[in-house]
């Protein structure tokens, strides 16, 4: 089980993009349309849009005025990979690419809900100079287990890949691009982070989905079905060596109130869940080793 302690993607972090931030700064001098789309002038709201409400709306601060003049609708399109949240997706034709320069280490990245046909990943140091350099081919070959499903099922794509194994110099800077020639590519998530192997994840790992689709039947039997969001879960069995287990509480004291990318097993996309652990309990069991469970419930 490795635990990757993600990094806070602010101003000072993200490099650049090849997604623009098009949408226009709010101005007192303007007078906005029904449903015009600004982001907002101050430090905290700068990456978030508001949608105004009604027409001739001049001199109604987006960050104060919310409800009659305006309503926040989200991060920009350029920011939408990097808040709390999975579904907004950063949207671009043929090519998303981001760059970002922590003053720490970082030996994993991960992109969740993305949409594209190939990943590259490229670490660079200051004086070292490129350091990691791989691309990696985005569809799936999981459920292909003969001649037939290989020639005739569906392509399928991976919706979100961890790269371990970046080298662990402080401070390098992290290229990070998803193309798909003449589709939309989208992210939702590109976390990076450094990662802390805290022990071997036994056998009886459970994995699923947490929907929060509506469903119901009306009055002549019909369902009736209301889209919603859904969210990965996981509950892993850990086996800790027992000089790790007051490090693994605190550790995880700390990430309670922060999102997380718990990787159970790197042959498995399906055990990594980002998003926040709900129950951790320590069975203190042998003199050498302890029995750990951990329940994650991931971000929507």
């Amino acid at each position: 089980m490795l635990v990757v302690r993600p990094v806070t993607v602010d101003d000072t972090v993200f490099v650049s993009s090849t997604v623009p931030e098009s949408e226009p700064v709010w101005s007192s001098l303007t007078s906005y349309a029904l449903g015009a789309v600004v982001r907002g002038h101050t430090p905290e709201t700068t990456h978030r849009l508001f949608e105004s409400q009604q027409s001739l709306n001049s001199n109604h601060d987006p960050t104060t005025d919310t409800g009659t003049w305006w309503i926040e609708t989200g991060p920009s399109n350029r920011w939408a990979m990097f808040d709390a949240l999975i579904e907004t997706q950063t949207q671009a034709d043929d090519e998303i690419g981001a760059v970002v320069q922590p003053e720490g280490i970082v030996d994993t990245v991960s992109v969740q809900a993305i949409s594209a046909a190939t990943l590259r990943v490229v670490q660079t140091d200051d004086d070292e100079g490129v350091v990691f350099d791989e691309t990696f081919n985005l569809v799936s070959d999981s459920g292909i287990t003969d001649e037939y499903s290989w020639c005739f099922e569906p392509i399928r794509r991976l919706t979100e890949k961890t790269i371990t194994g970046l080298k662990p110099y402080a401070g390098a800077s992290v290229s990070v691009t998803l193309e798909a020639e003449g589709e939309t590519v989208k992210c939702g998530a590109l976390v990076p982070g450094l990662s802390r192997w805290v022990g071997r994840t036994r056998y009886g790992v459970q994995v699923g989905i947490l929907d929060f689709t509506q469903k119901s039947r009306d009055q002549y039997g019909r369902y009736v079905v209301i889209p919603g969001s859904y969210s990965k879960r996981g509950a892993f069995p850990i086996l800790v060596d027992n000089t790790l287990i007051d490090e693994l509480v605190d550790l995880l004291a700390s990430l309670r109130t922060t999102p997380t990318l718990y990787v159970g097993d790197e042959d498995y996309a399906s055990t990594t869940v980002y998003g926040y652990f709900r129950d951790f309990n320590v069975e203190i069991a042998y003199p050498t080793h302890s029995l750990c469970s951990l329940e994650i419930e991931g971000l929507t």
